[in-house]
């Protein structure tokens, strides 16, 4: 890998909004967010291992995504990014094998790295990422979990247990041996990117995202967050919105 080197910021580059929301029903919010638009880098984690594991995993990888440095290679940023999450990976099996005997701490990932004409995801479990093009919605992450297993097995929707649309196949720090999955795409001027964790597209279908999120990038904040409340909110929530938009301010995230 090259070494980083630091470049002028992106933030003229692109406007980000986004909430973490611990819900109506949970004490603890293990959902978690970083918004750096001067580096070109979003990403969105929901921690796993219930009391405090899970928010301190998705915390642990978000001071990881701060310490990445702001390069103009997007190849050489996407490495760092990689192996940092690796080397978080083993130092939470290491420390919950020491710590708790074993416990669970873990979190998933959906990462988000762009530069002009070109963009990069990268993620480990069920968090999600989506791209709105010319009206229509693309998911560009696929969930690691048992529920997508199934489907790509050729089960019908209805065949499926319900409870395996919460059972993840990947996360940082759930094994040893970790794959995250990497996929590299083009970027036109006027794409949107939508990242969340399972709290937002559980309660929230792809047709309603795809509506939403044309919508001017604040008044869609507030629908998605006043949407998932209304529903009951029983998970956490998050969720980043980026669009290419040089004369908004740099980031709104609350």
């Amino acid at each position: 890998m090259m070494e980083a080197t630091t470049m002028p910021t992106f933030s003229e580059h692109w406007h980000s909004v986004g909430h973490s929301d611990t819900g109506l029903c949970r004490q603890v919010n293990e959902d978690a967010l970083l918004a750096r638009p001067e580096a070109g880098l979003w990403l969105v984690a929901d921690g796993v291992g219930g009391g405090c594991a899970g928010d301190r995993a998705s915390q642990a990888l978000v001071e990881v995504g701060q310490q990445i440095h702001v390069c103009l290679d997007l190849i050489d940023q996407t490495l760092e990014l990689e192996e940092a999450v690796l080397e978080l990976n083993r130092q939470m099996c290491l420390y919950a094998a020491e710590q708790w005997a074993g416990r669970v701490m873990a979190t998933t990932l959906v990462a988000l790295l762009l530069r002009p004409g070109r963009g990069v995801c990268l993620w480990a479990g069920d968090s999600r990422l989506y791209r709105w093009r010319a009206g229509e919605l693309q998911r560009i992450s696929r969930d690691h979990s048992m529920y997508q297993a199934c489907l790509d097995e050729g089960q019908a929707p209805a065949q499926i247990p319900g409870q395996f649309k919460n059972r993840i196949l990947r996360a940082i720090g759930a094994k040893e041996k970790l794959t995250m999955d990497v996929q590299v795409f083009a970027c036109d001027v006027d794409d949107r990117y939508f990242l969340c964790s399972d709290g937002v597209h559980a309660l929230i279908d792809d047709g309603e995202l795809r509506e939403i999120i044309a919508m001017p990038p604040e008044e869609a904040l507030v629908q998605i967050k006043e949407r998932c409340l209304q529903r009951g909110a029983p998970d956490n929530f998050t969720f980043l919105l980026v669009t290419q938009a040089a004369s908004s301010p740099d980031v709104a995230v609350d």
